[in-house]
């Protein structure tokens, strides 16, 4: 059959981790739509993305671990993990809490999420340009990369 893999692609562990991630998505997602539906923002990419959990949970330090990939994950412009003992009330943020069922454990989350202050970049669509009309650092060196005379500015 076409759908047999090999058992050594099995990874409980990869799959515990995975799941945590799309919980912590599906929270994302409701803090995304509240501004959505606030008129904060149209999509996901204008969004910055604040997630606020204990650091020493196992939950805290699997986020703080892919911090970087977790715009992605989301499909926002930026995603940062913070201390639960850093949150504050912002009144231009949209905030949804919730217990997140993780590796045993509940941990609570909060995910905040408001209007990037950042310009879009004309070419990946993202919230990363310091200035209206100009390319984001990395799409600035992948359009140098190709030999492209273009700068980030």
């Amino acid at each position: 059959k076409w759908d047999q893999t090999s058992d050594s692609w099995d990874n409980a562990a990869l799959a515990e981790e995975w799941a945590a991630l799309r919980k912590i998505r599906g929270l994302a997602n409701k803090a995304i739509e509240a501004a959505r539906q606030g008129k904060a923002i149209g999509s996901s990419l204008d969004a910055e993305l604040d997630i606020y959990l204990p650091p020493d949970s196992r939950l805290g330090k699997l986020l703080k671990a892919h911090e970087d990939e977790l715009r992605q994950v989301c499909i926002t412009s930026r995603a940062e993990v913070h201390s639960s003992a850093g949150f504050s009330e912002a009144k231009d943020a949209f905030v949804q809490e919730d217990a997140i069922s993780a590796f045993g454990a509940d941990v609570g989350v909060r995910a905040v999420c408001r209007r990037s202050s950042l310009h879009k970049c004309p070419r990946c669509w993202n919230f990363h340009s310091d200035h209206a009309d100009a390319l984001c650092r990395r799409c600035s060196d992948v359009v140098a990369g190709v030999g492209v005379g273009v700068s980030a500015v």
